[in-house]
């Protein structure tokens, strides 16, 4: 049998997102890995990139994300998109989107205040030599 993941989510309770991911075995094939989180009314499906599945809430300006990898490990992580006030300054972030970049990683756009569209990426950390 080929080797092959298969990640399933589920949004069929109320307030609450639950994953799992399937994996073939040579012996036994199961269901691993399962993480479940609290979410609030206002969080809305967003899309799919970079093996992360995102969801967005407009009123927090929060970011969930669900990061799997090919060794069956899945998690959720959060981060609040930064407003600089620019704009109506409201602080309103209304719809969303999630795309790849010309470096592969993933970009969250957002419909800002004031017809302004605000992009956002993930800053990658990186030791400092001394």
């Amino acid at each position: 049998m080929s080797s092959f993941r298969v990640l399933l989510w589920l949004e069929d309770e109320p307030r609450r997102i639950r994953a799992f991911m399937f994996t073939p075995g040579s012996s036994t094939s199961s269901w691993r890995g399962e993480t479940s989180i609290d979410v609030p009314r206002t969080l809305y499906p967003i899309g799919l990139a970079v093996r992360r599945r995102y969801w967005h809430d407009p009123l927090t300006k929060t970011v969930v994300a669900l990061d799997y990898d090919q060794n069956t490990l899945i998690k959720f992580s959060s981060f609040v998109l930064h407003d600089d006030d620019e704009g109506d300054g409201d602080g309103f972030f209304g719809k969303a989107a999630v795309t790849v970049g010309h470096d592969g990683e993933a970009r969250i756009v957002v419909d800002a205040s004031g017809d302004i569209l605000k992009i956002f990426a993930r800053q990658k950390w990186r030791r400092c030599r001394r």
